[in-house]
């Protein structure tokens, strides 16, 4: 499940220059905050943003605690700390406890950064998709956080002195899961059932690396992907299962580590690989094949809602221009169908041929 809910502004404001489309704008001066209820530290979870610093140490990402600024109540912080380092910080009742990557974020370019921890006292840093910090210990993480909220890009006390986030935040995930996988900006694109062939987009700052991307449908692997995709480019890529007018696939990033190949213990069913997924029908009503119940895997990772899908109306589905990529319907379109461009070459031949043969017809 997912923790959330609305987030009050103060002295912040959103628009138009997010990743996705509409943003969390921070300023250094302000931040978003909403109810932490749900939202626990012993259990596992993990946290995602995309994020846009003006300048390397941009200060608080998110801060999973109260408002009061003392150092004794248990408070976790995330955020763009010394020389632009992904910075983790908890307080365990007046101990300072920090773990950090040494890879640093780039002033004015969006990055892919994510927390998880498995409900013990350690936990991982991914930044653009790569695991930079493996199962660090920050001891005595627990969950007695005094009347706990939610801030994004600040907090009204600067606890652990921490400054207010100053650039662009956007596309803010909390899950009650430890997720072993992100490839920050791989996705779906486009999917053409008739011709069995997926196109993938790179939404994230950097060339991705495809080595362990994979697609499935259901429990069948279609693909699985190779080479790199570099930063907004699309890779169209054929597939071995046959896909039909009610169905579902997802994006399973099965090296979450980036070491070149499948990780111990890989389930291509296990939630905590998929990366992304899409749903669609025929009659734009009867949800059939991997959506419709909460064990299907697309929907246990929370990357689709249950009993959701595109109305495909023939061609196929693909992405909106203007979708905000939080995994619902909306951001998805069905292909008109006999789209002519989007027909396999085979047809779109005829089709010229036809259409040259009637034109000599009508002049002769």
């Amino acid at each position: 499940s997912s923790g959330g809910g609305t987030l009050t502004l103060s002295g912040i404001s959103t628009g138009s220059g997010g990743k996705m489309g509409n943003g969390l704008i921070p300023d250094g001066g302000g931040y978003a905050e909403g109810s932490g209820s749900g939202m626990s530290l012993t259990s596992a979870w993990s946290f995602e943003a995309w994020v846009k610093p003006d300048e390397h140490e941009s200060g608080v990402i998110m801060c999973l605690c109260d408002d009061d600024g003392s150092k004794s109540e248990h408070e976790l912080i995330i955020q763009a700390g010394s020389g632009g380092r992904i910075t983790v910080q908890y307080d365990a009742g007046g101990i300072n406890q920090k773990g950090a990557a040494t890879e640093v974020l780039a002033v004015d370019t969006w990055a892919h950064i994510a927390v998880t921890s498995d409900g013990s006292d350690s936990i991982d840093i991914y930044h653009n998709g790569l695991r930079v910090v493996n199962d660090k210990s920050i001891n005595n993480i627990d969950d007695t956080i005094s009347s706990p909220n939610v801030y994004i890009g600040g907090h009204p006390s600067t606890p652990f002195s921490s400054s207010d986030f100053d650039g662009v935040i956007d596309d803010v995930r909390w899950v009650s899961y430890e997720r072993q996988a992100f490839a920050g900006g791989l996705m779906f694109s486009e999917i053409i059932p008739g011709s069995n062939t997926i196109r993938v987009y790179n939404a994230g700052a950097s060339t991705m690396t495809l080595t362990g991307v994979e697609v499935y449908n259901g429990a069948t692997r279609c693909a699985v992907l190779s080479g790199s995709l570099g930063a907004g480019a699309e890779s169209s890529s054929p597939i071995s299962c046959t896909i039909g007018a009610d169905d579902g696939i997802y994006l399973v990033d099965s090296d979450g580590d980036n070491t070149g190949g499948s990780d111990p213990g890989f389930d291509e069913e296990d939630k905590e690989w998929i990366i992304d997924g899409v749903c669609w029908n025929d009659d734009g009503s009867t949800i059939d094949g991997e959506c419709n119940s909460t064990s299907d895997p697309m929907i246990a990772a929370g990357v689709w809602g249950i009993n959701t899908a595109i109305e495909d109306i023939g061609g196929g589905v693909e992405l909106i221009a203007n979708g905000n990529n939080d995994d619902a319907v909306s951001d998805w379109k069905a292909i008109p169908e006999f789209g002519t461009l989007l027909m396999p070459v085979a047809s779109v031949l005829l089709i010229v041929g036809y259409n040259y043969r009637r034109k000599n017809n009508l002049e002769a």
